[in-house]
């Protein structure tokens, strides 16, 4: 069925077992000094045992004073390092995939609470984003940096990678060698495409002196980097010649930087493909394999781009995180059980706020090492789980694994609880996937569904549980002293979204403008007038603004308006007063209907009534913690599941 996919493949002499590469994704696993511990081995052995066919490690720094990214970051600067990396090398073969260590400096990337107080290097002078001053490199400077990423290699090699990965990529400094808007060099490394591109192919050459022409050198660049000024398509097809020419033995192409008008890591509104011109393009230009991360979510949609030439290796990245078993699923016809990554930038969250690396649809993503396999002693007891959200269906898909009898209760007509919700909004089809591969995961493991069936404490005893696990979601806030708030007019995010009541050619005012305020009035912009109310003094507060821009141009699309520092005073019944909370002036709003997105709040009384009726009652999801994250409710039921004795 997969032709391409699932066929070997070669990186200068190297054979790999399939086309699928792993590109590097910073974890935080390593330790402070940038050491692998057992966490990060077990990492990387999930996917090796996944079936992944090369392995590309996190980016390892190679300046330990200027070229950290992060902390926590893998190092590539002595034999420790090698020894270190060797552990991640060894568990990879073992499960027959390849393994490459990737070398990175960070250059004006680097973390300000690492640089201790130093500048950024870049190779002009130049102005970070964030207002930081990137000095200027040295020739001599450029020299040394070239000799530590060929150290670097020859430590890898050491260690037993297979073969190393350049990073020149996204804002790293060797990506800022080649950006014409940031190199404005006029000594023989910048000006001509030739001299931005000198250093990479000098560590390249120095590379293959060093290791051995036989020891593979793949170079990660930017297809485009979307900004104005920066490097283009036409820019990256003349450096690939240029790398090729110098010794490079593969190219993964990736996109963008600092400021870029599309993001490097896309949020849901990007399909797969979106991209898929950039590595085309350039793979029509070289003789070389070409690696390429495209959103890929789907085996077929990855044959499909080996089929057409646009890549040689196609890359699993976050879909990596979500499902360390996608080869072997689809390699067994298994497709339909995959964990398809929801582009939730749950992981880049964490990354953001230097969190170790974890996955909203995959709860075990970051902690392979602290999970011991599932204990598979249910014997048959009888486990009732009271709710159908993301958290209720982990939990019985989980317990049914470990041989539980496991009755799901849902009182709707559908599974997914505020995931299938979610999933409503134009462009957020895939948020769809998780509740339709819980359900079959569920349908597997021998779980008995129950929908449009709240079921009473007598009903639940007469099935004389082992334990009840209570997964029943959370209320919406509706605060009462609003005047008119119990209007019939008024409805919740719920309703609208579960399509309990349809709007058109409506005025309609959405109050409160995070995520789901925001996703119920992308959803109504279709057909009517929307208008958000919020509080705060911008929308998105606390929302990465990677995932908030792109929902925002859309909202600007469909005109949407959005009312910030903004505080609901009172409803009438065609119209919504507001007081503006920076001058205190009061206006009204043309409102048919008013959509309430405030919050929301677990139903105690509901959690009380089965906590008093059972012995052993476990609570997950927004029924105890109402973060709304999808990441949250999935770890909940997982934890719960997994630790019930």
């Amino acid at each position: 069925m997969y032709t391409h996919l699932f066929s070997r493949g070669k990186i200068g002499r190297l054979e790999i077992r399939n086309r699928v590469v792993m590109p590097g994704m910073l974890t935080l696993l390593a330790d402070s000094y940038g050491r692998v511990d057992e966490a990060l081995v077990k990492y990387y052995e999930e996917r090796a045992k996944g079936g992944i066919g090369l392995i590309i490690a996190e980016y390892a720094n190679i300046d330990f004073e200027t070229g950290r990214a992060a902390p926590s970051q893998l190092t590539m600067l002595d034999v420790n390092s090698a020894l270190s990396i060797q552990k991640i090398a060894r568990v990879v073969h073992r499960h027959g995939a390849k393994f490459f260590a990737q070398l990175a400096h960070a250059g004006q990337g680097a973390n300000p609470l690492l640089l201790e107080g130093k500048d950024p290097i870049g190779p002009s002078e130049s102005t970070t984003p964030d207002g930081r001053r990137v000095r200027a490199m040295t020739v001599e400077e450029i020299q040394a940096l070239i000799d530590r990423f060929v150290q670097g290699a020859v430590y890898a090699q050491i260690g037993e990678a297979d073969g190393v990965e350049i990073h020149a990529a996204h804002i790293y400094l060797l990506s800022t060698f080649l950006s014409p808007h940031l190199n404005r060099r006029e000594d023989a490394y910048g000006g001509s495409h030739e001299n931005r591109a000198r250093v990479i192919c000098e560590i390249i050459r120095g590379i293959k002196e060093k290791c051995g022409k036989n020891f593979p050198v793949s170079v990660r660049i930017n297809g485009s980097d979307f900004v104005e000024g920066g490097t283009t398509l036409e820019d990256a097809v003349i450096t690939a010649k240029l790398l090729e020419a110098a010794g490079a033995d593969a190219l993964n192409i990736s996109n963008s930087t600092f400021g870029a008008e599309k993001p490097v890591i896309e949020p849901v509104f990007y399909g797969q493909g979106w991209k898929k011109h950039l590595a085309k393009t350039i793979k029509a230009a070289v003789q070389i394999p070409v690696i390429a991360v495209n959103t890929i979510k789907t085996p077929d949609f990855a044959e499909s781009l080996l089929e057409e030439g646009v890549s040689d290796f196609v890359g699993l990245a976050r879909q990596s995180l979500a499902d360390p078993y996608w080869c072997k699923k689809a390699m067994a016809g298994e497709e339909e059980l995959i964990h398809h990554c929801i582009s939730c930038l749950y992981c880049a969250d964490c990354e953001s706020k230097l969190k170790a690396v974890s996955c909203a649809v995959n709860p075990k993503t970051g902690r392979e090492s602290e999970l011991e396999p599932l204990k598979i002693d249910g014997q048959g007891r009888q486990v009732v789980v009271v709710g159908g959200g993301v958290a209720g269906m982990e939990a019985a898909s989980v317990l049914g694994q470990r041989g539980f009898k496991v009755t799901l209760f849902e009182q709707k007509d559908h599974l997914g609880g505020d995931t299938f919700l979610a999933g409503q909004p134009p462009m957020k089809d895939w948020t769809h996937q998780l509740p339709e591969v819980l359900k079959r995961e569920c349908d597997k493991y021998g779980v008995t569904i129950h929908l449009n069936h709240a079921p009473t404490v007598d009903e639940i005893k007469s099935l004389n549980p082992y334990a009840v696990f209570v997964a029943t979601g959370a209320d919406p806030v509706i605060p009462k002293k609003i005047p008119g708030i119990e209007s019939d007019h008024i409805y919740t995010v719920g309703q609208i979204l579960d399509q309990e009541v349809t709007l058109s050619g409506k005025k309609i005012v959405v109050i409160g403008g995070g995520l789901s305020g925001l996703d119920v009035a992308s959803f109504l912009a279709e057909d009517n007038e929307v208008q958000v109310v919020e509080m705060q003094k911008a929308i998105g507060i606390g929302v990465l603004p990677t995932y908030i821009k792109p929902e925002l141009d859309h909202l600007k699309e469909k005109n949407v308006i959005l009312n910030t520092s903004s505080a609901l005073q009172s409803i009438q019944e065609k119209s919504v007063t507001i007081e503006d909370l920076q001058t205190g002036k009061v206006f009204d709003l043309e409102a048919d209907a008013v959509i309430l997105s405030l919050g929301v709040r677990p139903n105690d009384e509901k959690i009380q009534r089965i906590q008093d009726s059972f012995e052993n009652v476990r609570v997950i999801g927004s029924a105890v913690a109402t973060t709304g994250r999808i990441g949250q409710a999935m770890r909940d039921g997982f934890d719960a599941a997994y630790a019930l004795d």
